[in-house]
């Protein structure tokens, strides 16, 4: 064989990289590629299993990085409950996650006071407080 003929093992990150798609898909057509219904994913991110999401306005996007990453998670996670049997466990509560982590400023924990004139006093509890 012909030394150019000659491809080397890939490592797993250059797999990764090739395997990289930028951009981003809307929950429909997530929904469509892995054959899921809204409802399906609604449920799974309640439950904390959905994948990142971002959400611009009204609509929501998830990467394909992310797709990917969640699909290798779910894989894992099949594969752990297939060998280990299981009694039903509530739920974990929903995870927030801070605004500072989707890249979102903070917000203003309370409105900021007008400067402006001193709040009235009635004349019975001036005369009181003397």
């Amino acid at each position: 064989m012909h030394p150019s003929n000659i491809v080397p093992a890939a490592d797993p990150d250059s797999i990764r990289a090739a395997a990289y798609e930028p951009g981003a898909m809307t929950l429909a057509q997530f929904c469509r590629r892995y054959n899921l219904d809204r409802s399906t994913v609604f449920k799974l991110r309640r439950d904390g299993l959905g994948p990142d999401e971002i959400q611009i306005g009204r609509k929501i996007l998830i990467t394909h990085r992310a797709a990917v990453e969640w699909e290798l998670q779910m894989t894992l996670r099949s594969n752990e409950l297939r060998g280990v049997q299981r009694t039903h466990t509530p739920a974990p509560p929903a995870v927030h996650r801070p605004r500072e982590a989707a890249g979102l400023p903070k917000k203003a924990a309370e409105p900021a006071k007008r400067p402006g004139r001193p709040p009235k006093v009635k004349p019975e509890a001036a005369l009181a407080a003397e």
